[in-house]
């Protein structure tokens, strides 16, 4: 039986195709691998900076007092040391409570899409990304940046993304992923951020490659955060105060005596009064500065509330609705 010429061609075309896209996932694959390699080979470098006496922990006496206040939640087993062990071990019980629908970088649920943008650091960042249905060709819609705290988890994306939510304020929502021994912003921490590893710049690179693949208004760009997400919160805004329209932290712990590159945002502070992680002095210290700045900050004080002020505060309509309404350069009123 003669096989012709044009069924031979279709044959070695399906065979090429074949060939390319099996290539094409090898490839893939070889580059996911290579860039999980260079996180792991960064954070390893990172606990080596940290590790001052080579001893393979990092001990409350190697680093000052508000770098051991972020690591101590590591340390499983009250020792007083971080131990990479113990780092691991922190990220897998979370993960295996997440079911396969739901872990999603940033904490977020999982009607949101996984996302990963290479900054011009060379360093990857991970983020989820809710997109809204059926955008109009004119449509601008504002982006809400919601920061995770030291867990991984952000209920400000669970709120935003919801169905309730979105028949209310059609919004993009964004929620980047941080490392856990990362912070989100060298600020507001101490004055030495040499050994620390922060995100900041991966955080804003994406959120401009987001801007320029959708229609996303660049004057309404929010950002929230919860505990180490609340630290974000006021770094972001004290770092890139040109960028955001209005902000929200939530027990957010940051030290700072200069406000003025923020004196003219609107921003609302939440806090529990019971917060037994994050100090509420500091929020009322911040709002203190502030009002000295000449600025008119919200300030919301949940009475016996501790740590998790984020369920509270994002529960309130009258928050999400004043921070729909801020824009870039415009006033910053309060209800």
């Amino acid at each position: 039986m003669t096989t012709s010429p044009t069924r031979l061609m279709a044959h070695q075309i399906g065979f090429l195709m074949m060939a390319l896209t099996l290539a094409a996932t090898c490839f893939a694959q070889q580059a996911n691998a290579q860039q999980q390699q260079r996180n792991r080979t960064q954070r390893q470098s990172m606990f080596d900076q940290l590790d001052a006496n080579g001893d393979g922990k990092i001990e409350k006496g190697e680093v000052d007092g508000s770098m051991w206040f972020r690591l101590s939640r590591r340390d499983s087993n009250g020792d007083g040391a971080i131990t990479p062990n113990e780092v691991s071990q922190l990220r897998r019980p979370s993960q295996q409570a997440q079911t396969p629908t739901t872990a999603r970088p940033g904490g977020a649920p999982a009607n949101f899409d996984v996302k990963s943008f290479q900054a011009s650091t060379g360093n990857s960042i991970n983020y989820s990304l809710f997109v809204p249905q059926e955008i109009q060709p004119d449509e601008q819609l504002p982006l809400v940046l919601c920061l995770h705290g030291g867990r991984g988890a952000t209920w400000a994306a669970k709120v935003a993304g919801g169905a309730e939510f979105q028949q209310k304020r059609r919004c993009f929502v964004m929620a980047p992923a941080c490392e856990a021994i990362a912070i989100w912003v060298a600020a507001g921490y101490g004055d030495d951020y040499s050994k620390t590893m922060s995100v900041e710049n991966e955080v804003m690179e994406a959120i401009d490659d987001v801007i320029a693949k959708y229609p996303v208004d660049p004057d309404r760009l929010y950002v929230t955060g919860q505990s180490k997400g609340g630290h974000g919160t006021w770094g972001m805004i004290s770092k890139f105060p040109d960028r955001f329209a209005a902000a929200a932290p939530v027990c957010g712990p940051f030290y700072t005596d200069d406000v003025s590159a923020i004196a003219e945002l609107p921003i609302w502070i939440f806090h529990g009064n019971n917060d037994q992680s994050v100090p509420v002095e500091i929020s009322r210290k911040l709002v203190a500065a502030l009002r000295e700045a000449g600025a008119s900050p919200g300030y919301t004080e949940f009475p016996g509330v501790g740590h998790n002020s984020w369920i509270p505060a994002y529960s309130m309509d009258v928050f999400w609705d004043w921070l729909f309404e801020q824009r870039r350069g415009g006033p910053s009123e309060l209800p």
